[in-house]
This record gives structure tokens, C-alpha cells and sequence, in this order.
């Protein structure tokens, strides 16, 4: 890729940025900590993923198994007159009435936060081996830290970004409401965590597409106040961290059809869609088998889709309502395998 996107990009980039932080021949597994702290580069680069970016319209639809879906979903946007009367405020001081009335307007909202700050990756690594109580209530402290804050200055890209996630959700539910689905999109905080040798951490989302009976997660979530050009290594980390705690969780049977780990996110009013793809393989290297050959996550994003603009959204929609509809026909397959 031309583009920095802050991490590596290829297994090349990667060798050498492993060589440079002094690590090369280590793993996630050989990761020693003294105490509770932020995740480092080096312990990133051991979590062994790739990104790669792509333009929102050079999506491979089939490739993902949304092609289908997504003519589906467009089909029924089509006689969706409050999703007509949405792509109608666009350019209008004036929202109209309906489904997405508070999705224009939040939206709107979203668009004006401006965090100049540095975002850090909100992942803590702790250590596993003979954590004492002293320790395991520091580790708690740093999560209390990031993730309640009290009304100061410096809380101010939290409440920021609480607009963007009700921006988000808004957006997704509207275009699900009215349907007979088992699945919901939550701003429910789902965590993940992830356990090593050495060392393990937690990763929360800002919210994911939920199994209405199962509480399976079937899409991930995740939002910033700030554009991710500003925070691209400290988004990616997070991200990537979030995946790699979902992966460990979802992976005790068979690694699942392609696109189905999807991790959706809005940093201020654009929109991505990144998709991870791996292999028994990484699977292997996460769980401790050292005889496990070379493999990475890649992280696959495509975006971003600008809230602000008409034809970005006509486009964005019906893959986001697409990912819906796939999940209710894999739940279906899934209960049938089960039975």
C-alpha cells in the first residue's frame, strides 16, 4: 500500500518493524509485565496482524457473501419511505418526520465534534502469572479510568463521543426497525478478553450487532469523536486488539464463512467497514502452539463513507442492512446444524 497506514502492511513491513523494537523470534506468548499498562507497539506488532485499506466502492461484495444480501437490502430500502424522506434532508436546514428524523439530526451532531487531542488505544495489558490482588485492582483501576470518567476538560472527548456512537446506532436500528429480525443492533459495551502465557488484556466495543436469542456477536462496534487520519496507529491497535479478543472467543469450533468478523466504526462522520480474515493456522499461534507456521490477522477496511453526504449513505445502507439480514439467515443455519 502508498498509503501510511501507521501499523504494517505486509509480512515484509512487518519483519522489519518486529527486527527494529528488538523482538524478532518472539511471540504474544513471551509478553512480561511488571504492572497494569496501555498497549504497547511492540506487543501489538506480537499480536501479529496486517491492515490493508480499500475505497468504499472497490468493496468486494461477493467475496464477503454480502452480494446477495445487498440487493435484497436494496430492494427493500426502496419502498422505505422514511429512508426516501432521509436521503431527502441531505442539503435541507429542515429534517422531515419519520424513522430517521434523529438519525439526520445526530448525525449533524456528530459532524461538528472536533477532538484535536491524541486518542490512545484503550487496551490495558496485564500480567497473568502470579497476579496478586494488589495487582488485579490496579489492572481494575486502569479500566475504571478509561472508561468512567468524571465531567472535566478532559472528559470532553468521551461526551463527544457518545454523540457519534447514538449517531451510529440510530442509523443502524432505523434501518432495521421495521423488520422481523432475531438480531438488534446495542450500544451495549461488550468486552473481550484475551489470555496469553505471560500476559492478557481486555478490549471493550462502544456496542455490536446481538443474537436476540443466543447473545451471539455477529458485528462489533466501535467510534471515535476524532478522524482516524489524525490516530491512525492508536485506532488501528485498538481495533485490531478488539478482533483479536473476538476471534478467541468465537474460534472454539470451525473458523467461520468469509466476512463474518466484521468490526464497524465512526470516527466522527466517516464510517468503515473492516473485515478480518485468518486461518487455523493464527488460531493456533494465539492459543500457545509454538509449532504453528508464520500467519496473520488481516484486517480488510474499506471507507470511509462520509454521514454528510447523499451518496455516500445510499451506498453504505444497504450493506449495513445487508449485514443484518445475513445474520439472520446464518442463525437460521446455524440452529439447523445444532438440531
Amino acid at each position: 500500500m502508498n498509503r501510511d497506514l501507521g501499523v504494517p502492511t505486509t509480512r515484509g513491513i512487518w519483519e522489519k518493524e518486529v527486527s527494529r523494537e528488538g523482538l524478532t523470534g518472539s511471540s504474544i506468548h513471551e509478553v512480561e509485565l511488571q504492572s497494569a499498562s496501555n498497549i504497547q507497539y511492540g506487543q501489538y506488532l506480537m499480536l501479529r496482524v496486517l491492515w490493508k485499506d480499500t475505497a468504499p466502492k472497490k468493496i468486494d461484495l461477493k467475496a464477503l457473501e454480502l452480494d446477495h444480501w445487498t440487493k435484497l437490502a436494496k430492494e427493500r430500502l426502496k419502498d422505505y419511505d422514511s429512508w426516501n424522506r432521509y436521503c431527502q434532508n441531505f442539503g435541507n436546514e429542515h429534517i422531515q418526520e419519520g424513522t430517521f428524523s434523529l438519525v439526520t439530526y445526530y448525525q449533524r451532531q456528530a459532524f461538528k465534534t472536533e477532538i484535536k487531542e491524541d486518542i490512545r488505544p484503550q487496551v490495558i495489558f496485564s500480567p497473568v502469572a502470579n497476579r496478586t490482588r494488589a495487582k488485579q485492582r490496579e489492572f481494575m483501576e486502569s479500566m475504571r479510568k478509561l472508561q468512567l470518567q468524571t465531567p472535566t476538560k478532559k472528559s470532553r472527548p468521551r461526551k463527544d463521543e457518545q454523540i457519534v456512537n447514538t449517531a451510529l446506532l440510530l442509523f443502524l436500528n432505523a434501518l432495521t426497525i421495521h423488520l422481523p429480525l432475531q438480531n438488534a443492533w446495542t450500544l451495549h459495551r461488550k468486552s473481550f478478553t484475551a489470555t496469553f502465557t505471560n500476559a492478557s488484556f481486555e478490549a471493550r466495543t462502544d456496542g455490536y450487532l446481538r443474537d436476540k436469542g443466543s447473545g451471539k456477536v455477529r458485528v462489533i462496534i466501535e467510534v471515535k469523536p476524532a478522524v482516524r487520519n489524525k490516530n491512525k496507529r492508536s485506532v488501528r491497535m485498538q481495533e485490531s486488539a478488539q478482533m483479536v479478543g473476538w476471534t478467541m472467543s468465537e474460534t472454539e469450533g470451525s473458523i467461520k464463512p468469509p466476512g463474518r468478523y466484521v468490526h464497524l466504526s465512526q470516527d466522527r462522520n466517516f464510517i468503515y467497514l473492516t473485515f478480518a480474515k485468518f486461518d487455523e493456522n493464527y488460531v493456533r499461534y494465539l492459543k500457545g502452539d509454538s509449532n504453528a507456521p508464520l500467519s496473520f490477522l488481516t484486517m480488510m477496511e474499506y471507507g470511509p463513507w462520509d454521514t454528510q453526504q447523499e451518496d455516500h449513505m445510499k451506498h453504505l445502507a444497504p450493506i449495513l442492512l445487508a449485514l443484518a439480514l445475513r445474520a439472520d439467515a446464518d442463525r437460521e443455519t446455524e440452529l439447523t446444524q445444532q438440531s
